[in-house]
């Protein structure tokens, strides 16, 4: 009993000391920080810019990507019929980000090989949007690209190549530009660096975007109640279009 207490004694300060020379052994190489990590959208909001920094240790390239909340979307494919144009075929997408931005130290195929950008999901030639099971590839490609182009075209979708500044070589810097017609929810900040062509580190932080105000009370109540919320829609529509018809009357 003696030889088994002093055994155990003996090992509690190597047990003792395993955690702290793991974390030891564990240093991260990247550290990441927003000027701002909450955005507040306002009726006067007209969109914001946020600054990013941080330092690596070592020499590398920074590669920044922001994802919005993911949820589905739905691309529909017009075709003229009889003269006019109806839509014709569509897919359905699920796991979408509302928002994604790209920002390098340099262009990305320079620094990160195909294989690695698509396990992360790195440029938009890399995105993974799930399709209906069974779906023609040749198909899912072609609203694929549809559907990044509608989400470029309303400024949700970015990629800015050779746009992050580095300083000092370890030092770095980046601006964030958030739309007026950004989505509200958690955004994720994923910093990658890159070292011969491999994943040294990542850190991620994120973004809060949410309503404010009167805006706020207006979506949640569009939210809760969506046809009371039609219906008021409306009729300030008939209202407003009433008054303007006197006024002009008048004049």
């Amino acid at each position: 009993m003696r030889l088994l207490l002093g055994a155990l004694l003996l090992a509690l300060p190597l047990v003792a000391g395993a955690p702290a020379a793991a974390q030891e052994e564990i240093q991260r190489e990247l550290v990441v920080d927003l000027s701002d990590h909450r955005i507040e959208i306002n009726i006067g909001f007209h969109g914001t810019q946020l600054l990013v920094f941080g330092t690596t240790l070592g020499e590398g390239e920074v590669v920044l990507v922001v994802r919005g909340p993911e949820g589905t979307e739905v691309v529909r494919k017009k075709a003229r019929k009889a003269g006019i144009w109806i839509n014709d075929e569509e897919m359905r997408f699920d796991l979408v980000p509302s928002y994604y931005a790209l920002a390098s130290s340099r262009p990305i195929d320079e620094i990160m090989p195909g294989n690695l950008r698509k396990m992360h999901q790195i440029g938009l030639d890399a995105f993974y949007f799930q399709a209906p099971e069974g779906s023609d590839p040749d198909r899912i490609e072609e609203f694929h690209e549809a559907l990044v182009r509608l989400k470029q075209e309303q400024g949700l979708y970015s990629e800015d190549y050779a746009k992050i500044t580095l300083l000092s070589n370890t030092l770095f810097r980046t601006d964030l530009s958030f739309p007026s017609n950004a989505p509200v929810g958690e955004y994720n900040v994923d910093v990658y660096l890159i070292k011969n062509g491999q994943l040294a580190d990542v850190a991620t932080t994120p973004i809060r975007i949410s309503k404010v105000g009167l805006e706020a009370r207006t979506y949640d109540f569009a939210q809760n109640h969506g046809f009371a919320y039609g219906v008021l829609a409306i009729v300030f529509a008939v209202a407003a279009g009433w008054l303007a018809g006197v006024v002009f009357k008048k004049a």
